[in-house]
């Protein structure tokens, strides 16, 4: 007996049952699929899987949209944005300009003084420069205040001028100095011995700046600053009146 061909026909309903069930899967399965990825993707991702309207060239509107707010949500690009408000204004400010330190010492050795004066500035400055702090501008401070100056630098032009005690006037004093050596500061006579515009001898020099200028005992009266000797002259006038002068004294009242 001829055997039937049996697997023969099973096979083929087997191989259509698979495609078919391969079909319903499919068919089934991409809408669950598309409903699972709906749930689970990001908006973004769907929307821009989904095609363009018809004749929309233009960027996503959602697109757009994350973009600004990406943005506007970084503060620091909000703050790199925005300029100061002075600097906004174009108005500078004005730069702090330190004050230079001065000294005191020089302020008080450069401050204007006038002859005679007295009280406790005047005090300062002769214990600045080295006198004798008795509070009265006369012919020692002067020249202490002199030298001062000279060795910061500073004119001496501000320095007050000698003002002559009661006495004679001064063209009666210039009358006696062109009497005894022209009026010449610097000179000397022949023999050495009297010098300067009053005709000092050493002797009566130093004794009468013992008495009224101790820092001009020693000194030279013909290398003396003319300041120096009027001073020594008007001294010794104070004490002997015009006979240290007994020819030219006659000009002397």
């Amino acid at each position: 007996m001829t055997p039937q061909s049996h697997p023969h026909t099973f096979r083929v309903p087997v191989r259509r049952s698979a495609a078919l069930l391969a079909a319903v899967l499919v068919i089934v399965g991409t809408p669950l699929v598309a409903r699972a990825l709906g749930d689970e993707a990001p908006d973004d991702l769907i929307q821009s899987s989904s095609p363009a309207a018809e004749g929309d060239t233009g960027p996503s509107p959602d697109l757009d949209i994350g973009l600004d707010a990406s943005i506007d949500a970084d503060p620091l690009t909000a703050e790199s944005l925005a300029l100061p408000e002075i600097e906004a204004s174009g108005v500078a400010l004005p730069k702090a300009i330190a004050e230079p330190d001065v000294d005191p010492v020089i302020v008080l050795l450069a401050d204007t003084y006038s002859w005679g004066e007295q009280g406790p500035r005047v005090a300062t400055l002769q214990e600045t420069v080295g006198v004798v702090a008795d509070g009265v501008y006369a012919h020692a401070t002067q020249r202490a205040h002199r030298n001062a100056l000279e060795f910061v630098g500073l004119p001496t032009d501000t320095l007050p001028a000698v003002v002559l005690p009661p006495g004679p006037s001064a063209a009666e004093w210039e009358a006696l100095r062109q009497c005894e050596s022209n009026g010449n500061y610097a000179i000397t006579n022949p023999s050495g011995k009297y010098r300067g515009a009053y005709q000092f001898d050493r002797s009566t020099w130093n004794s009468v700046a013992e008495r009224h200028a101790p820092h001009l005992a020693g000194a030279d009266p013909a290398a003396a600053l003319p300041a120096d000797q009027d001073y020594m002259a008007l001294a010794l006038y104070s004490e002997r009146g015009a006979r240290p002068w007994p020819h030219c004294g006659r000009h002397l009242s």
